[in-house]
């Protein structure tokens, strides 16, 4: 650790010193003395720095060191405990006070630290996911939370419209926030468990980055271009659920253009 790395060369500094200063060592011979010790405590920071940065490496650890859920309705609770179940601790608010998610955070045995503000969940976190009910609600807490007070990545699992998602985007890029959209699809039940398909509008190159975070949510990652063609698709994988032949119909033909 640091701790130990820095009483180490401590150690050595003050042991030479003592040890010098009472045998009355000649500046120069105390330097020739002092290389071979300098150099042993370079290679062995240099060797912790690379044995640290390989485990970095081949653990897949994502560059961000916190993370946040926005919204704790069914999908949102479902979200953020299959997360506990992956490993991660996460922040977490919802416009209702906390006492209404009292079993949620006890059943998260605390992984999940409740922020009381929309304000101070943004300013604590690098990664913030929400999962909002409306596009009046989306666009209130993107306007008021999200854009004034966060810098990082946002990733959007609610259901919203391309025309929301275009609007969006610009403006969190102006404000140095990525923004995949990720809206979820196959019904609530596969939330839980981890297997509901997610489909990803945003850009390809950020991805990757988020790669373990995104499939400990879901069973399948599929990437559909850009920011706003995620809610496209998932409004025509919704339509065939509904009557059959006239809204498959449509659906394929939404699809087609």
């Amino acid at each position: 650790s640091m701790e130990k790395a820095c009483l180490f060369g401590c150690g050595i500094a003050t042991g030479l010193g003592a040890v010098w200063n009472n045998a009355k060592v000649e500046p120069l011979y105390a330097m020739l003395y002092a290389m071979p010790c300098c150099a042993m405590l370079c290679y062995a920071m240099l060797c912790y720095a690379m044995l640290c940065c390989a485990v970095l490496c081949y653990a897949k650890v994502e560059p961000f060191s916190s993370v946040a859920v926005f919204g704790l309705g069914a999908v949102g609770t479902g979200l953020a405990l299959c997360l506990v179940d992956g490993g991660y601790e996460l922040l977490v608010t919802d416009a209702r006070p906390r006492a209404d998610f009292e079993k949620v955070l006890a059943a998260a045995g605390g992984k999940l630290r409740w922020c009381s503000t929309a304000a101070e969940l943004c300013e604590r976190c690098n990664v913030v996911l929400t999962s909002l009910p409306s596009v009046p609600i989306i666009a209130s807490v993107a306007e008021k939370s999200i854009l004034p007070h966060f810098r990082g990545t946002w990733i959007d699992f609610s259901t919203t419209d391309e025309a929301e998602s275009r609007r969006l985007g610009p403006l969190a890029k102006a404000r140095g926030i990525d923004f995949p959209e990720a809206p979820l699809t196959g019904g609530v039940h596969l939330v839980r468990s981890g297997d509901m398909p997610v489909l990803v509008g945003g850009q390809a190159a950020v991805l990757p980055r988020y790669e373990r975070l995104l499939t400990g949510v879901c069973g399948k990652v599929v990437h559909c271009g850009a920011a706003d063609s995620a809610s496209v698709v998932t409004v025509i994988s919704h339509l065939p659920a509904g009557p059959p032949l006239p809204v498959d119909g449509g659906a394929f033909m939404l699809g087609q253009q």
